[in-house]
């Protein structure tokens, strides 16, 4: 059986993270892909942890591409470019605004060789804005974006994730793009440019987050493992000292908690008896709570939870998922040969029926002499255009039936609308339990199921008959459900109704996967953090745990779900079949934690930032005079320009004879191996100096440094304007999908119906 790509020919110029790992996930969806380097080869070569002198995260990022040395001042290697422009179908590049037009390879230039292509670019901060300019890897958009004002102990100060999770996220939504842009290409017969930024698409990480600020007017506050909307909804510890997580999110889980902890007067407790009350009296609850869990041991709490269907799990690491049941009959985790010997990646997070999606492993590298070439179906092949209006979007006229709660699975049909689709929620005739979360809007909807919502026609299936339920299922292109099985509530059979419309494409989603001890459990937001390995990558290490603040694991499985239909949709359009795919939220986050498992399977040596992200300190950033930044030189080339920059910072007396700076400079800051080990040093000098002096120093010496943002104050800075990603006013204003195309986004529409 094809995967769903097969045929797709990809040439991947990114650099780093975003762009290649994009171009890695259409490999896994059966594209071929071949990767441009320079010459020297690209920085993330030299990263560290390596395996057999291998950087871990060049190949984890690059696993199944084959990788090309080009110089593109070559007379001859600028023919084999263009050689391979012509016969491809996409271009993936994530250089700052107009480098790609100055070495050559820019859409106008390349869309003149290929009028077929989609090219797609991705810099750090976006096309326009006064920081388009401006370098960023992955902790520079955590720091700037607000998503590390997201996290952090109660009354402290923000805190980076000790991993790199920006960037994968912002390549899932590069590649999901890429297949709009083909399956715009499949309805016009042309190619498009379609460009997104890693700041867009890390606001649209955190939707939910920006919502209840729009909302309030108010910063999100920082509660340690706690969240704002629910509660309880953390991590508590038991008896034995070990901390394990629960979230209690519907009112159906809150009457299931109550009974397994067995204390059923909590349920009657007019302070506890709903969620808005009880995030009222949080405290109270919250402190009840860990007295009564402190009383047995984990593994007694995990037993009684697990028996009431109360979203729970424990904290794991890479070694307890290794050989952990669940994950090794879901394949979550993989081993795949390299040319540094095996390598641990995230397994694939989609299971399609008909056209199955495969990991491949790395292939030699190659040369320019080494005429590197797409194989012969890469041949230009005509499209069948059908004349559609290049300005409609392009799922124009497809119809979306979301029976969906929660976050991942209405995100996806969110998605699906940014991208002009019709969608249809259907919801319990007490309404997606997100309905009751807070903050609410003026006319009391939660803020999070608006935002998550918009765009939809919701239904309520206690006011439609089965018959009617079941028209609307078996006209629907695609349809969406999840575990709180709902169309089987209905009593719609999904396997029938895939014989009534063969083209129907049908999504599942599940928080645990089809098999295994845990299918069909309830799955959190935390649960999911927690048992993925984020938990331990905030906070002090050995100390209580620190959630990511943003929900990730809603919006990341919605993202990867997002690629996943749209490469069957594409599939569709070739074969006219539908097919299922499965997906699940323990799958989507172990998929994005690739460079996680792939950094600790067998380093050299213990070094470098993922690995030392376990023991270090919380990443604060650094203090200047008036604020708080992240810097680093790994950028930097020229041993000169270090040297200026610590002159320019007035430390260089202090540092000159330490070999620790002269040697390994690019190293003492930021991300560098180095780094923890010499902060004081820096940071009392940056300390003495005003943000916008550190700013400049460092950004005109070829290094990167960006202050800290909270995500109430940068809704309106200057920059997130110039994307054009935030539309409508006071709580009407939302955040849009993150990609700027040549078809029209459509228009802003609030949820519709079955208002309660």
């Amino acid at each position: 059986m094809n995967a769903p790509l097969k045929g797709i020919k990809v040439l991947n110029c990114g650099t780093a993270g975003v762009g290649p790992w994009a171009a890695t996930l259409l490999g896994y969806l059966g594209a071929e892909v071949i990767k441009i380097e320079r010459p020297s080869g690209e920085m993330t070569r030299r990263a560290f942890p390596q395996r057999n002198g291998v950087s871990t995260a060049f190949l984890a990022l690059n696993i199944n591409q084959t990788p090309l040395y080009l110089d593109m001042k070559d007379p001859d290697n600028r023919a084999q470019f263009e050689q391979l422009v012509a016969g491809a179908d996409v271009l993936i590049e994530n250089y700052r605004p107009g480098v790609a037009e100055r070495i050559g390879m820019g859409y106008e230039y390349v869309s003149q060789i290929n009028p077929r292509l989609v090219m797609a670019s991705s810099p750090g901060w976006g096309h326009s804005g006064p920081m388009r300019d401006t370098g960023a890897v992955d902790p520079h958009l955590q720091a700037f974006s607000g998503f590390a004002g997201l996290n952090g102990a109660e009354g402290d100060d923000p805190e980076m994730l000790r991993y790199t999770h920006i960037d994968p996220n912002g390549s899932v939504h590069l590649a999901a793009l890429v297949m709009l842009g083909l399956l715009q290409r499949q309805r016009t017969g042309k190619g498009s440019y379609v460009r997104s930024s890693h700041l867009a698409m890390a606001l649209f990480m955190q939707s939910t987050r920006i919502a209840e600020t729009l909302t309030t007017g108010e910063p999100v506050p920082r509660l340690g493992s706690a969240c704002t909307s629910s509660v309880p909804n953390q991590c508590f510890q038991a008896r034995d000292g070990a901390w394990f997580t629960v979230a209690v999110e519907s009112p159906e889980q809150w009457q299931g908690f109550c009974a397994a902890i067995e204390r059923s007067e909590l349920a009657e407790d007019e302070r506890f008896c709903t969620n808005a009350a009880r995030v009222q009296n949080r405290r109270a609850l919250v402190e009840d709570l860990q007295r009564w869990f402190a009383g047995q041991p984990e593994r007694w709490w995990i037993t009684r939870l697990e028996a009431y269907a109360v979203p729970h799990s424990r904290l794991l690491e890479f070694d307890d998922l290794r050989y952990h049941q669940q994950i090794v009959e879901n394949g979550y985790l993989v081993e795949v040969e390299s040319v540094a010997g095996p390598l641990t990646l995230g397994g694939l997070p989609w299971r399609f029926s008909r056209t199955p999606a495969s990991i491949v492993a790395a292939k030699p590298a190659g040369d320019a002499s080494g005429m590197v070439a797409f194989t012969a179906d890469g041949e230009a092949q005509p499209v069948k255009g059908n004349a559609a209006s290049p300005e409609l979007p392009p799922l124009d006229g497809l119809r979306v039936i979301d029976a969906s709660q929660g976050y991942a699975g209405p995100l996806v049909a969110l998605l699906l609308a940014e991208a002009g689709a019709e969608v249809t929620k259907l919801e319990p005739s007490a309404g997606d339990w997100t309905r009751t979360l807070l903050p609410t809007t003026g006319e009391g909807r939660s803020a999070a199921f608006d935002a998550m919502n918009r765009n939809k026609l919701c239904l309520s299936v206690d006011k439609l008959s089965s018959a009617d339920t079941a028209r609307l299922v078996e006209q629907a292109d695609i349809v969406i459900s999840d575990d709180s099985d709902l169309l089987a509530a209905l009593g719609l059979d999904t396997a029938v109704l895939a014989e009534q419309n063969p083209e129907m494409i049908h999504f599942e989603l599940s928080g645990f996967g089809e098999r295994g001890p845990m299918a069909g459990h309830p799955a959190s937001e935390l649960g999911i953090q927690g048992m993925t390995g984020y938990l331990s990558d905030l906070g002090q290490p050995g100390g209580e745990p620190v959630r990511v603040g943003a929900d990730i694991t809603g919006t990341c499985t919605a993202a990867l779900s997002f690629l996943g239909v749209t490469a069957a949709l594409y599939e569709r359009a070739e074969s006219g079949k539908g097919q299922s795919i499965a997906a699940s939220m323990l799958g989507a986050m172990m998929c994005m934690r690739t460079l996680r498992w792939a950094n600790h399977c067998r380093p050299d040596e213990w070094k470098g930032g993922d690995c030392n992200g376990k023991t270090d300190q919380p990443w604060r950033g650094y203090r200047t005079r008036d604020g708080v930044i992240w810097p680093t030189m790994v950028p930097v080339r020229d041993d000169q320009q270090i040297l200026e920059i610590y002159r320019q910072l007035g430390m260089f007396d202090e540092v000159c004879d330490k070999d620790i700076f002269m040697q390994h400079g690019r190293d003492t800051v930021g991300l560098g191996f180095n780094a923890q080990a010499v902060k004081p040093v820096w940071d009392k000098a940056l300390g003495r100096l005003p943000t916008e002096q550190v700013l400049r120093v460092f950004n005109e010496h070829r290094g990167i440094a960006v202050e800290f943002s909270e995500l109430h104050q940068l809704v309106n800075h200057p920059q997130v304007q110039a994307l054009d990603i935030l539309e409508g006013d006071g709580a009407g204003r939302y955040v849009r999908a993150p990609w700027h195309t040549s078809w029209q986004r459509p228009p802003l529409k609030q949820p519709m119906g079955n208002d309660q």
